[in-house]
């Protein structure tokens, strides 16, 4: 149900007969339920259908203040980011790992700078030495915007090329040359958290109060963000005077 077809205490929406192709938009308040409008054929397209809608809240309720682009985009009129275009834009595309995990050797960006109509292409270090941060994350800063000295992930960021077109700057990635030592990779939890698992972030910023209250607490030389223990009431008494005792790892 889109939300601009939700107001308190009345409710919006339209439904379509899959047999008849009949288009009813329904009001339901609270004295029950009433037809507003239709049906109709579904002879119109979608976004008419949607204004229908739109304006069947509106005219049902005078004192209803309607989002200023509740029309322009129930109808596809709005324009989003990657509708917006300026004079002297350039384009960017990102060359990714094909890697789980692998350390990067070089990367060799020469032809790709050569190409007519490429302005620039980054990489981990060239992004270091503009800002003074380079990693972001959730939980502590474990995620480089493009990668430094590792991949850790298939489709990490290694480059990205700068240019005047889309097609300029996609056609440009396959001239950067990156050279891999593939590594070790884990690819469930279990592996993670083994004994002998190649530990993914050796050091890592712990973030307080960001993603949840509080400030993980990361096992140094492990996979491991979080730990922590729960323990209610006397486990002991409870196991034994149990009918039965279920024990499992989620």
């Amino acid at each position: 149900m889109p939300p601009v077809f939700v107001r308190q205490k009345h409710l919006h929406c339209g439904a379509s007969d899959a047999v008849t192709g009949d288009v009813h938009t329904i009001s339901l308040k609270r004295t029950g339920l009433q037809i507003i409008r239709g049906p109709r054929k579904l002879a119109r397209t979608l976004k008419t259908i949607y204004t229908d809608i739109a304006m069947a809240i509106a005219s049902d309720n005078d004192d209803l203040a309607l989002r200023p682009d509740l029309l322009e985009k129930v109808t596809g009129r709005a324009a989003y980011i990657s509708d917006i275009r300026v004079e002297g834009m350039a384009y960017g595309h990102i060359l990714r790992s094909p890697l789980p995990h692998a350390l990067i050797d070089g990367i060799d960006v020469s032809a790709a700078l050569a190409q007519d109509g490429v302005i620039d292409v980054l990489t981990g270090e060239d992004l270091s030495a503009l800002v003074e941060e380079v990693a972001w994350g959730l939980y502590f800063n474990d995620r480089p915007v493009i990668a430094l000295d590792r991949v850790r992930y298939v489709g990490e960021p290694v480059a990205v090329v700068v240019a005047e077109t889309p097609a300029i700057a996609e056609n440009a990635l396959d001239l950067i040359q990156v050279d891999y030592t593939a590594l070790p990779a884990v690819d469930t939890a279990e592996a993670a958290i083994a004994p002998d698992a190649p530990v993914l972030h050796e050091n890592v910023e712990c973030l307080a109060d960001f993603y949840f209250t509080g400030r993980a607490n990361p096992v140094a030389g492990t996979n491991i963000f979080q730990k922590y223990s729960v323990r209610e009431g006397n486990v002991d008494n409870a196991e034994s005077t149990a009918a039965r005792i279920f024990e499992h790892t989620y």
